[in-house]
């Protein structure tokens, strides 16, 4: 048969593009067999499209998300590892990119193995381009420190895998262009089926086989055996201006002004900082955004949205607050996780700060009741007062009151809000740890911090020359150790925060000897100040923290903050070394101990 042109450019095309897909979708999974069948797929569906895509300026760019999103899907673990023919170097670099989150290894991989420009890798991961240019500064120092090269390195880490990619076996095009043209086939064959059905189910009468008397159609508003599928969200849902200034009160000069957007509407974005897609979940029946601002910086979104069913919604608040608790915002720190009683089935806010070079106060409130989520999010300028905890609380219940009855899927309405402090979900590798989202600002400092991969406590960089304390006794279990720094700084190499941690046998003795060295340290090492800055013990927990100061001589000091908590038999210690130009206040150091207090039970799990 002879080739038509189309069919000469698409083969041209799939020459050219396939290895390359191959890597980058090898490199996003660490599934070699998943990545070549979703490649070798996707060039299926691009035959399907070749009239429209075969115009495009880039037809590669149109194959490529197919391809990422058909790996991921398939792709059930960290094969790499039982892959011999992947060498140490190759096996480092997949490593370090499983070390990323999706959205920071999308970029990175965009911008080291494409000639894609900023604001087209933008557009591909659907974030603005200033979010987006964050990602990738994030991305680009987190893999440079987990493989342990610079940033202008990073390319050649990807060389390794070239040789695997290489062997892969690819159908003839012929064939690719045969199951595309099947396809096709397949899916004209379905619309016209699915009109059938449309116009034959739309009201009109039908014949019984057995009889020429009319049979009126079946009333199609309660299917058997199925959901009544609820109207769309009502605008009226959504809070208005005026209650959230009846809870969030304002200068008296200043007022809130409102618009209101189609969540589902095509082009629809996320609206709020550590939003990963415009909406939790699977894609939902109905949503709905509202944006107040009050024109002094000030800002609250509201997003409700409704699932499915109860289930699809409660995967979807799930997913909404891992964002949260694991910002992907670089100079974002994660203060406080609450749990709201009385408010629908399940409601939690979560506080946090951003504290770069725009420093804001951010609170957001999550509700499910039934198959409907509220999120309401208050973004709030560092010269102004944020909102109390309990007036959150109060609008988060007046969200859900707006919705929780009626046929939109809705279930438990509010009552008096009640809040009480939990510790915060953990979506790492290492629960029991701190990660980068609770780690406060240095003064003077707005570079991210980064984190190490979590280690055996061979050796213990937290503790200070008055303890000594070791993890690698007799019966600890689970010892781990990670640093976090400050890479793109000119900080000192001995900057940085270490914490490690372990389950101890006789925990509070183990514990009780490090308060004991530390009281004791003046006196043995007289170049030694030490304050302590907190102090608490009761049978179950402990917390200690102090400012340790060492005089080198006449002129120069060096000193160290560190606190020890228990959890039952689970013990963190924390340390961290400031140096000229990167301080942390005591405050809020105390803050990140207590944050470690409430991770470290995790280890008992």
């Amino acid at each position: 048969m002879a080739r038509t042109p189309a069919g000469g450019d698409f083969d041209a095309f799939y020459r050219d593009a396939r290895s390359r897909l191959l890597l980058q979708t090898y490199a996003l999974t660490g599934d070699l067999r998943a990545s070549t069948a979703a490649v070798r797929h996707g060039f299926v569906v691009a035959w399907h499209h070749w009239g429209k895509w075969s115009r495009a300026e880039d037809p590669e760019r149109a194959v490529r998300p197919l391809c990422w999103k058909l790996a991921q899907r398939r792709h059930t673990g960290r094969l790499w590892r039982r892959d011999k023919s992947l060498g140490p170097e190759g096996t480092a670099t997949l490593e370090a990119l499983g070390k990323l989150s999706l959205i920071e290894r999308r970029v990175l991989l965009l911008n080291e193995l494409t000639v894609s420009s900023l604001s087209d890798l933008a557009r591909e991961v659907a974030l603005t381009q200033a979010e987006a240019e964050r990602t990738l500064q994030r991305a680009t120092s987190k893999y440079a420190l987990q493989r342990q090269v610079s940033t202008t390195g990073i390319r050649a880490t990807f060389e390794p895998l070239e040789p695997v990619v290489a062997d892969a076996r690819w159908p003839r095009s012929t064939i690719i262009r045969r199951q595309g043209a099947s396809r096709r086939r397949t899916h004209t064959l379905a619309g016209v089926l699915g009109a059938l059905a449309i116009f034959f189910g739309s009201g009109f009468a039908v014949t019984n086989a057995s009889s020429d008397a009319p049979v009126a159609a079946p009333d199609q508003s309660r299917p058997a055996g199925s959901q009544t599928r609820t109207a769309a969200l009502p605008e009226d849902a959504l809070l208005t201006p005026g209650q959230v200034a009846g809870y969030l009160p304002l200068p008296h000069d200043a007022v809130w002004s409102e618009s209101t957007h189609d969540g589902l509407a095509a082009g629809a974005e996320p609206l709020m900082p550590c939003q990963q897609r415009a909406f939790g979940g699977r894609r939902p029946e109905g949503a709905l955004t509202r944006v107040f601002q009050d024109g002094s910086g000030s800002q609250v979104v509201q997003l409700l949205q409704r699932s499915k069913s109860p289930a699809g919604a409660r995967k979807a608040y799930d997913e909404i607050i891992g964002w949260l608790s694991q910002c992907d915002e670089p100079t974002t720190q994660l203060l406080a996780t609450r749990a709201v009683t009385n408010v629908g089935d399940e409601a939690k806010l979560i506080g946090l700060r951003q504290w770069g070079k725009s420093p804001q106060t951010w609170s957001a409130g999550l509700a499910r009741s039934g198959a409907l989520v509220s999120v309401v999010f208050t973004r709030t300028p560092a010269k102004a007062s944020a909102p109390s905890v309990d007036l959150e609380a109060r609008l988060l219940a007046a969200s859900i009151n707006g919705s929780c009855t009626g046929p939109y899927g809705g279930k438990t309405c509010a009552t008096k809000p009640r809040v009480r402090t939990v510790p915060p979900m953990s979506v790492t590798d290492n629960p029991a740890m701190l990660d980068v989202v609770d780690l406060p600002p240095i003064s003077g400092v707005r570079t991210s911090w980064t984190g190490t991969d979590a280690q055996d406590a061979s050796s213990n960089a937290a503790a200070t020359n008055c303890d000594s304390t070791s993890f690698t006794g007799s019966g600890i279990r689970g010892a781990a150790t990670r640093t976090f720094v400050m890479p793109d700084t000119d900080a000192p190499a001995v900057f940085g925060l270490t914490e490690t941690v372990g389950r101890v046998p006789s925990a509070p003795g183990f514990v009780e000897m490090i308060r004991s060295k530390l009281a004791k340290c003046s006196d043995k090492i007289l170049a030694n100040t030490v304050t302590r800055l907190a102090n608490q013990h009761t049978a179950h927990r402990d917390l200690a923290i102090w400012r340790v100061r060492s005089e080198l001589n006449s002129k120069e000091s060096f000193t160290i903050l560190m606190g020890v908590v228990r959890d039952g038999d689970a013990v963190a210690q924390v340390g961290f070394i400031p140096s000229k130009g990167f301080t942390m206040k005591s405050d809020d150091f105390v803050a990140v101990v207590r944050r470690a207090a409430e991770r470290v039970g995790a280890l008992r799990h």
